[in-house]
């Protein structure tokens, strides 16, 4: 699960960020910012501190954009934020552009149907459901959705100059639970919620009538339960 904070400069991110660090099993995802760095700042630990150039010279080496987002404030100039993704590495930066005319090249992309196999090492094995040929993605690639992945899972491998660089899970997979507390009688649909944990590490709140050994419709755009299977 990730967890974004966004709001003005001085509203306080950064200080709930670390109080949620300081009681939680919370961990920082440190970005890239091209702004100066500030006298209580460190690089590498708040943010990677770049400049414009080393910005775009990342965008040249093979970066695509997995988010962007418009943002218009009163009284503020329009600011366009992009989250970018090495295709290689799956290192990942963000970049905040004033304005909204923001040109940028897009790459071509092929997808193609594909099943994921397993996990040897840190290496995730797909097949192509077409030719049946076999693809390994590392896990910086694949580490946004290895929660979601279950033998078998039919999907879409995305490809950039025919090697695969990301994948599309459909909107919802069907996982089994394997932890929460058990129900009572005359839990109902309707009502609280509890933490469960899927077969594949992934944590969620469930209803109360849900039990391990369930199977349980996941949304995989916010990892939230939809239905009982």
């Amino acid at each position: 699960m990730i967890i974004i904070f966004s709001g003005p400069s001085g509203v306080g991110k950064s200080t709930i960020i670390n109080e949620l660090i300081n009681h939680k099993k919370l961990y920082f995802s440190v970005s890239h910012t091209t702004r100066e760095k500030r006298h209580n700042e460190e690089n590498g630990v708040d943010y990677f501190f770049i400049s414009e150039d080393e910005f775009n010279n990342l965008i040249n080496k093979n970066y695509f954009i997995v988010d962007y987002e418009k943002n218009k404030m009163q009284k503020r100039a329009p600011v366009t934020r992009i989250r970018l993704k090495s295709i290689k590495t799956g290192r990942v930066i963000d970049k905040n552009f004033s304005g909204y005319d923001i040109k940028l090249t897009p790459a071509l992309v092929e997808k193609k149907k594909a099943k994921y196999l397993y996990n040897d090492s840190g290496i995730y094995y797909f097949m192509d459901e077409d030719d049946f040929e076999q693809y390994a993605l590392s896990a910086d690639l694949v580490e946004d959705v290895s929660s979601y992945l279950i033998d078998e899972l039919s999907l879409e491998l995305l490809f950039y100059e025919n090697q695969p660089v990301s994948i599309e899970l459909p909107t919802t997979v069907d996982l089994e639970v394997s932890e929460t507390e058990p129900g009572y009688k005359g839990d109902t649909a309707q009502g609280g919620t509890k933490p469960a944990v899927v077969e594949t590490g992934l944590k969620l709140m469930v209803p109360l009538f849900i039990e391990a050994g369930n199977v349980v419709k996941v949304d995989t755009r916010n990892a939230s339960y939809v239905s009982r299977v």
